[in-house]
This record gives structure tokens, sequence and C-alpha cells, in this order.
């Protein structure tokens, strides 16, 4: 148990570079769209490249991770962010911003679901749940955090194209360090001894994977639940305390890093939820009722001071966080030689949910974006009720799915 702990441990800090990028834009939002001259509607289409690239890397990700195995995938893919990275701190308009973040979030794809892989390999299938809510929990959390007030304060420091230029840097240490410390699988593990799958029998696996039952319903509600915290967390949260409370970007760090704690935290309290009731439906259609009303409290209530939102904010990280049981309830779907596809399809859907969901406000918001002076509380209101609206009609259709009970594992 040693190793797969020290071997979990070492897949934290790529998964946290990763998180770190997915918000990062949030707290410097006001100086980038400053200084690029970028309008509302186009830092959200700018803000939503990096979850295309992550989305579109989904599938020939989870390909490699069944074939060469995440010591191999995910330091070299993790190149192609570097890449992107340096791209993105040099970057002088729309098209090169987007283009970066399509890089980095390419880079990135294999980070997350790799380690997921190595996780279902390394610990019992009854603890995955737990083991995946510590991972993201650990490197979502480090990564949020360090989006947030150190971001802003390194910002101002030597503004933010240095810092991502140093954030280039460690992602190239990361991949070298991912690369000689992690293990795909334990020497016993029955992966060793597994005959490498042609790329036709592949592909051709592929087309089953779409028709596993429940699938369909795993997918729906990926597409809004993680999303949803991105689009708050890691795009509008930003723009939102600049515009409506006047907040510098320090202000503007030290709520949203509250909101990452509260991420933390909710990540960890979700994990063990299914096994404890034996359900993971209930819990998933639990913890998305709740941060449904979040949202509706944001929409509807005008005027909110600070502290408010502050609190809303936390309380939405805490139970938007449910998204991590469906993740468990995906993985309970797939047998191990297909784990890293079935999973990576799953998070297809998730990440074409998070760039969608970027595009969409971003539209809502550049509807009441003026010229010059600030966006008006209403275009962020009507955000937070599009949000609400959509993971309320996504839990009536997830409502019909049949349960998977980890006691059935």
């Amino acid at each position: 148990m040693g190793a797969a702990v020290a071997i979990f441990l070492a897949l934290f800090p790529g998964a946290a570079i990763s998180h770190f990028h997915r918000t990062a834009v949030s707290v410097i939002a006001p100086d980038l769209m400053a200084e690029i001259g970028l309008t509302h509607q186009e830092f959200g289409t700018m803000a939503s490249g990096m979850f295309f690239g992550i989305a579109l890397a989904q599938i020939p990700t989870g390909i490699l991770l069944d074939r060469f195995g995440a010591r191999i995938t995910i330091p070299v893919m993790q190149i192609i962010a570097v890449a992107g990275t340096v791209m993105f701190a040099a970057a002088d308009s729309l098209t090169d911003l987007f283009i970066a973040r399509f890089l980095i979030g390419v880079g990135f794809g294999s980070t997350f679901m790799g380690g997921l892989v190595v996780a279902a390999r390394w610990f019992p299938r009854d603890r995955f749940a737990l083991v995946m809510a510590l991972f993201l929990g650990g490197s979502s959390g480090i990564g949020n955090l360090l989006a947030a007030t150190p971001m802003a304060a390194l910002a101002g420091w030597i503004g933010w194209r240095w810092a991502f230029a140093w954030v280039a840097v460690a992602t190239l240490m990361v991949a070298l360090f991912t690369y000689l410390v992690v293990r795909d699988a334990p020497p016993d593990h029955p992966y060793h001894s597994r005959r490498p799958e042609t790329l036709s029998a592949v592909l051709k696996g592929i087309g089953p994977l779409l028709n596993t039952p429940k699938l369909a319903y795993i997918i729906a509600l990926a597409m809004v639940g993680y999303p949803t915290l991105v689009a708050i967390l890691g795009t509008w949260g930003g723009p939102y305390l600049h515009d409506v409370h006047g907040l510098d970007g320090i202000g503007r760090g030290n709520v949203l890093s509250v909101m990452a704690v509260a991420v933390i935290i909710g990540l960890v309290f979700f994990g063990p939820l299914d096994r404890y009731f034996d359900t993971r439906k209930r819990v998933v259609i639990s913890g998305a009722s709740l941060a449904a009303v979040v949202l509706a409290v944001l929409a509807m209530a005008p005027g909110l001071g600070l502290w408010q939102v502050t609190v809303l904010f936390a309380l939405y990280g805490l139970l938007g966080s449910f998204y991590v049981t469906n993740f468990a309830f995906a993985r309970s779907l797939f047998p191990d030689h297909m784990v890293g596809r079935g999973i990576t399809i799953v998070n297809f859907g998730n990440f074409i949910g998070v760039a969608l969901t970027q595009v969409m406000t971003g539209l809502i918001v550049g509807h009441f974006a003026a010229a010059d002076g600030p966006v008006p509380e209403l275009a962020y209101r009507l955000v937070f009720a599009y949000l609400a609206a959509a993971m309320v009609l996504v839990l009536l259709f997830y409502a019909r799915v049949r349960d998977s009970r980890p006691s059935e594992d």
C-alpha cells in the first residue's frame, strides 16, 4: 500500500497544474481583457479553448492509456501543454490565446484520467470513489488555490505573462518527475501480462462502450456538474467580483480562495458517501439538487453583499463537488481492461460541457457588456439562472437511471 500511495502522490503535481490552468484566467480576467482588448464574450470563448482541447483529447487519450499506460502517455502529452503555456504567455490576440489554451487542454488531457486509471489498478474497486475524491480534492485544491490569491499576487508583481512562463517551466519539470516515479500497476497485476490490442481492435471496442447501459445518464450529468463549478470558480467569478463588487486582483483572489478551499472539503466529503449510504444515484441527486438551490439564490436575490456572495460561493464549492460520485458511478460500469476508454468517454462529455457552458455564459454576459464600464449585476444573475436551469433539467433526466451500489461491485 505504501508504494500505491507514493505513486498516487506523484501524480498530484501535474493534476494540480492542470486545475491551475482551468481557473487562473478568472482572477486576472480584467487585466488580460484590457491588455489584449477582449470583450466579455471573447473572454468566454478564449476560456473555453482549454476545455475543447481536453474534450477532443479524451478518446485518443483513452486509447493511449489502455495501450501504452499512464507512465508514458501523461508526460509525453504534457510537453504539448508546455508549448501551449509558452504561447499563452506571448499571445497578443484572441486567436493566439484560444490556440494556446487549446494546446494546454490537449496536453493535460491525460493527466486526470491517467491518474484515475492508475488508481483503478493500485486500489480496490470499492475504494475508488474515496481515492478519486482525495486525488481531485488534493490536486484541484492546490491548483485552484494557487490560481487565486497567489496568482493575483504574482501577476501583480511580475505580470501575468511572466507568471505563465514560470508555469511552463514547472510543467516541464513535472513531466520528467511523472515519468521517473509513476508505475502503471503493481508488479503482480494482470496489466503486465496483457496482450496489447491492435489499433483496429481498440477502435472497434469504442462502439460497444457507447452502448453501455446507464452511460447516457452519466454523461448528461457530467455535462453540467463540473462545468458549472468551472463557470463560477474558473471563468465568471473573477469578473463578477470585479464588476459588481469592485474588487481588485487580491480581493478577487481571496474570495475565490475561500471557494477553492470549500471545493477541497466538498470532494473529501462526497468521496466516501456512496459507500456509507450504499448508493451513488441518491448521493448525486441530493448534492446536485442542493447546489441548484444555491445557484437559484444567486440568480434571484439582487444586491447581495460581498459576505453573502462569499458564503454562497463557498456553499456551491462544497455542494457542487457531488460530481466526484458521478465519476465513481461511471467507473462501476466498465471492466478493468477498458477503464481508460470508458472513463475518458465520460470525461469527453464533462469537458465538452465545460466548453459549451463557457461559450453560452459568455454570450449572456457579452449581451449586457458596454464598450466601457462594468457589466451590470443582472447579466451575472442571468448566468446563475442559466446554470441552475441546466442543472434541474439534467436532474429530471438523471432521476431515471438505475442505481449503482458499491455493495454490488
